[in-house]
């Protein structure tokens, strides 16, 4: 059970990495691109970045200082700036290689459950495991 926890809750955040890049505001709550506009390293970029060429590695390296700095600064990153990441991420399909990440350690996860004897609380879990790779908030 503890590892069956352990991944959903990793999956669970792979997600939410995923859709900082691919959601939308009305569903987060948030808007979309906050993780990357504070220059946070999550697997979409650490997709990308290992994805992209050197150049365009380097380049994004720059921003996510630039925008580290500017929200520890308490600025905020230009927007174009923060697109330029997005597109980026897009064009190396980080976001895709995410939620597919999150699919396979959901699998793991309902591995871990499947000995156990079908019923009401092994659905439940079942669905709840569905339910984070499924999700769009």
């Amino acid at each position: 059970m503890r590892e069956f926890g352990a991944q959903l809750g990793l999956a669970f955040q792979l997600v939410d990495d995923a859709l900082d890049y691919a959601g939308h505001e009305s569903d987060l709550g948030k808007a979309p691109l906050t993780d990357a506009a504070e220059g946070k390293l999550t697997l979409p970029l650490i997709a990308t970045l290992k994805r992209c060429s050197t150049g365009e590695r380097e380049a994004m390296s720059a921003l996510l200082k630039s925008f580290a700095l500017s929200s520890a600064g308490g600025r905020v990153p230009d927007r174009d700036e923060v697109r330029q990441v997005a597109e980026c991420v897009s064009r190396h399909h980080g976001v895709e290689s995410t939620f597919e990440r999150a699919r396979q350690v959901v699998a793991q996860a309902r591995a871990r459950i499947e000995p156990f004897v079908d019923c009401e609380a092994k659905g439940a879990m079942q669905a709840l495991a569905e339910f984070v790779v499924e999700r769009s908030h």
